[in-house]
């Protein structure tokens, strides 16, 4: 345990001795620092590392013991100080002055052994005890460090194992992890812990295919949004149990599990239905078959987006697909977003304005009117847009 310092700070030298005799006998292995003025010992206090128990007189010149306890009170330090304050005064309203200020304790002069030694020894057992909590909290930090860093290696090394089975990750992870953020940012409702969740996950959504035979992962997965065969249903498990030895990531396993719920209910594994879903797997699973319309169907961006908005309540979260669709204006130089109310004649839409009932007020490619402008204004009022309104620059 961490040494314990005694400050004593009193102008009378007697008085500053026979504490210290004190002090030593009791508490033989702790160190006694001594000073006869405030102004000194203020200098003294401030540069202490270690725990303290201060013991002030009220009277001295210079800076008087409260002065003193004051300075020690303003003092920003990690270092815990007990402070007890000597006094001649026994008024009780000036002791009762000094705690209000701060003061732990107080001792009357003149003042008996016995009442002395028991003060210290509390003060003593309080700053052991403020120690012992010091170090739990350093080592519960520790492992959390410890924790944080495994967990980060795991991750990294399962994100390996998905890469050397699956190359094309190599350039999908970043890319996928940016758009998973990006859309679960702009969604809003959303942590830090939560979105970095959906990142991780993002970067590991190819992992329940791990467990897949060749003959299953050529072309895509689901058949209307249904498992082509009985061994995809086998993924979620797999999923669990490749996982189960990174500590800490239950929200990502769980993230990964629900990826192929489809929004009306009708997907695996538990028939999850809606925002029962986890965000981030509604997130992924738009990511997923958008990244499987152009790969395996060769199809444009515009048309990817528009084969999942054919599917929207059935397999995809609109607002997601819409997001999505505005991801990819966010990453150009041609297209930006304004506010509805900013919008003025002759600006062109680039992507569909969606409310969040659903509703499609404007394709991509409408030039705005006054009439459109009115239109779009008399709607947003009580039915706002989903994520943002992007105009040609």
């Amino acid at each position: 345990m961490e040494e314990i310092v005694f400050i004593v700070i009193d102008d009378d030298e007697l008085v500053i001795n026979s504490l210290s005799k004190l002090i030593g006998k009791v508490f033989p292995h702790n160190q006694i620092k001594t000073e006869v003025n405030g102004i000194d010992a203020s200098d003294i206090i401030k540069t202490e590392t270690k725990p303290m128990i201060i013991i002030s007189d009220l009277v001295m010149p210079g800076l008087n013991g409260l002065q003193v306890l004051k300075k020690v009170r303003s003092i920003e330090s990690p270092v815990p100080s007990y402070f007890i304050l000597l006094t001649g005064n026994s008024d009780k309203d000036s002791n009762l002055k000094a705690l209000q200020q701060g003061a732990d304790d107080f001792i009357n002069k003149p003042f008996s052994v016995d009442d002395l030694i028991g003060k210290l020894r509390s003060a003593h057992r309080i700053q052991s005890l403020h120690i012992k909590q010091f170090e739990e909290k350093n080592n519960i930090e520790t492992l959390k460090k410890e924790l944080s860093e495994y967990r980060a290696r795991m991750i990294t090394m399962m994100q390996t194992v998905q890469r050397i089975k699956f190359p094309e990750m190599e350039k999908n992870m970043p890319r996928f992890r940016d758009m998973a953020q990006w859309i679960a940012l702009e969604h809003g409702d959303v942590g830090g812990e939560e979105i970095e969740n959906i990142a991780t996950a993002a970067s590991l959504c190819y992992v329940g295919r791990l467990n897949l035979p060749e003959t299953v992962l050529k072309g895509s997965l689901l058949t209307d949004g249904l498992p082509k065969n009985e061994t995809i249903l086998t993924m979620p498990d797999f999923i669990r149990s490749f996982l189960a030895s990174v500590k800490d990531i239950d929200d990502v396993i769980k993230i990964l599990v629900h990826v192929y719920e489809n929004f009306d209910g009708s997907g695996f594994p538990d028939k999850l239905k809606s925002w029962q879903i986890p965000l981030g797997s509604r997130i992924i699973r738009t990511i997923l078959d958008f990244d499987e319309q152009i790969v395996l169907k060769k199809v444009t961006q515009p048309k990817a987006i528009e084969a999942l908005e054919h599917e929207n309540r059935r397999l995809y979260d609109f607002k997601l697909v819409t997001l999505l669709d505005q991801y990819f204006a966010s990453t150009g130089n041609k297209e930006k977003p304004v506010r509805a109310k900013d919008i003025t004649e002759g600006m062109m839409i680039t992507r569909n304005i969606v409310t969040t009932s659903g509703m499609k007020i404007m394709g991509a490619g409408n030039a705005m009117t006054p009439d459109k402008i009115e239109k779009l204004h008399s709607i947003v009022n009580t039915d706002p847009v989903v994520g943002r309104i992007y105009i040609r620059v």
